[in-house]
C-alpha cells in the first residue's frame, strides 16, 4: 500500500490519472437448498413485585369540592420480574364489603368512598408509565392523552374478572423487561417497560362531583398473578 500511494501521488503530479476499481463478482444460488426451522423452548421464569409509596406514607391529594380530575400528590413504584409463563399485574379497589354500602358492582363501589356518605364514591384511575405520566385527564379522553389513563374497577362482592380475562385492570404483562399496558384501546395495548423493571403507576381522581369530607379507599390492591 505504500509503494501504491507513492506511485499515484507521481502519476497525479504528471498529469496523468489513474483509476482503481474493486472486483465485482456475480452471486447466484444453485439448488438444491436446505431449509429447517429452528426451535428453542425456554423454560423457567420467575414471578416477584415489590410495590413502594413515593413521596409519603399513603396517596393523597389536595383537591377542592367540584374540581376536575386531579393527579395524587405520591405515586406508586413497581419493581417486577415477570418472566414466568402468564404473568402480570393487575390493581383493583376492595370497596365493596367494606366502607361503600350501596348496591355494589364493580363500577359503583369503585374509587373513593365519602366517609359521610358510603353511598357515594367519586371516579378513580390509574397509569402505567416508565417516567412523568400525561397530565391529568377523563379516562374517556377528552383532553387528547391518548387513552393513557384507565378507570378503576371494584372487586365488586366478587364480579370482577381477574386479569387478563379483564384487561382494563391488568398494569403489566409477561415479558423481559415487563411490558406495561401504555393505552385504553380495543385490544389491549402493551409496550415494554423500563429495562430495569421499575415503572411508575400514577392515581388520579375526579371531584366534580365530591363535597367538602374525606374521600379514601377501603383497600387498593396490587396484584401479581400467574396462570
Amino acid at each position: 500500500m505504500k509503494d501504491i500511494k507513492k506511485y499515484v501521488t507521481g502519476f497525479a503530479a504528471a498529469g496523468l490519472v489513474m483509476t482503481i476499481t474493486g472486483i465485482s463478482q456475480a452471486f447466484t444460488s444453485k439448488p438444491p437448498l436446505f431449509t429447517a426451522t429452528a426451535v428453542a423452548t425456554v423454560t423457567g421464569g420467575s414471578a416477584a413485585m415489590s410495590v413502594s409509596i413515593i413521596g409519603g406514607t399513603q396517596i393523597t391529594w389536595a383537591a377542592s369540592a367540584g374540581g376536575p380530575w386531579t393527579i395524587a400528590n405520591q405515586y406508586l413504584q413497581i419493581a417486577s420480574t415477570l418472566t414466568a409463563a402468564g404473568a402480570g399485574i393487575q390493581t383493583y379497589t376492595q370497596n365493596s364489603g367494606g366502607l361503600y354500602t350501596g348496591t355494589a358492582s364493580t363500577t359503583t363501589a369503585a374509587g373513593l368512598v365519602n366517609l359521610s356518605n358510603t353511598l357515594q364514591t367519586i371516579p378513580m384511575a390509574w397509569q402505567v408509565s416508565t417516567g412523568t405520566p400525561v397530565a391529568a385527564d377523563d379516562p374517556n379522553h377528552t383532553s387528547g392523552t391518548g387513552w393513557a389513563w384507565f378507570y378503576y374497577a371494584d372487586k365488586g362482592n366478587g364480579a370482577l374478572l381477574n386479569a387478563p380475562g379483564d384487561s382494563y385492570i391488568q398494569v403489566e404483562n409477561q415479558g423481559n423487561p415487563p411490558q406495561i399496558q401504555y393505552a385504553d384501546t380495543a385490544t389491549p395495548s402493551f409496550g415494554a417497560g423500563n429495562a430495569n423493571g421499575i415503572n411508575r403507576l400514577s392515581l388520579e381522581a375526579n371531584f366534580g362531583n365530591a363535597v367538602a369530607g374525606t374521600y379514601q379507599t377501603n383497600t387498593l390492591t396490587l396484584e401479581l398473578f400467574t396462570q
